[in-house]
């Protein structure tokens, strides 16, 4: 009899370190993925904004480009929001365009313009700018309101590529913004450009893993 309570005994004290081990590894790959999708997220944007003007505040842009992709990794973690979240994301964005499309179309133009001004200082293209609406103090208004849902869904895709392991997503979406500065010959700051990559290589081996 005692030796079938020692061995109960020892099959439990097993069981629960097995479970232990299993949370303790669970709660490292929430982490590693946490910190993969933030460093993605700024490596992307402020590497971006390494060659181009941020239209937006510097700390509406950290709360927006650091708090939108752990935002949207929490609510993927919730288990009746996961299933739909893109398309919640998408319905989202798509209200919000309908709701404030005069702002966002003329902060598209107002960021179209500083790209043509800069390409034309670069490259001397000579390229016509738009015609915007407003004064000069509401376009920086409209051109935050215009970046809002681009980093919504820009950090919806992020996430979505480390949750579900599809690098090459992620490299497509955090990859065009640099490549777009590149190719106008704009250099950017080579320290983000530097975490980017580290971000990339950390994707492929959570991948792999």
């Amino acid at each position: 009899m005692e030796f079938f309570v020692k061995k109960k005994t020892a099959t439990s004290m097993a069981l629960v370190q097995i479970i232990s081990e299993n949370q303790g590894r669970q709660m490292r790959q929430v982490l590693f993925e946490l910190l993969l999708t933030v460093a993605m997220s700024v490596g992307c944007w402020f590497t971006f904004f390494s060659m181009f003007p941020d239209p937006m505040n510097h700390v509406i842009s950290m709360i927006l480009i650091i708090g939108l992709p752990v935002a949207i990794y929490g609510l993927f973690k919730v288990k009746f929001l996961s299933r739909y979240l893109v398309f919640y994301v998408f319905l989202l964005t798509a209200i919000f365009f309908v709701l404030f499309y005069e702002s966002v179309w003329n902060g598209f133009l107002v960021m179209g313009n500083i790209i043509v001004e800069i390409v034309n200082d670069e490259l001397l293209a000579g390229l016509i700018t738009f015609k915007m609406t407003g004064s000069a103090e509401q376009w920086y208004g409209d051109a935050m309101m215009a970046m809002i849902p681009v980093v919504l869904l820009v950090s919806m895709g992020i996430v979505h590529s480390v949750y579900h392991k599809e690098p090459l997503l992620g490299f497509v979406l955090t990859g065009v913004p640099v490549i777009a500065g590149l190719t106008l010959k704009v250099e950017p700051s080579v320290w983000l450009l530097l975490l980017l990559i580290i971000s990339w290589a950390g994707l492929l081996v959570l991948t792999a893993v």
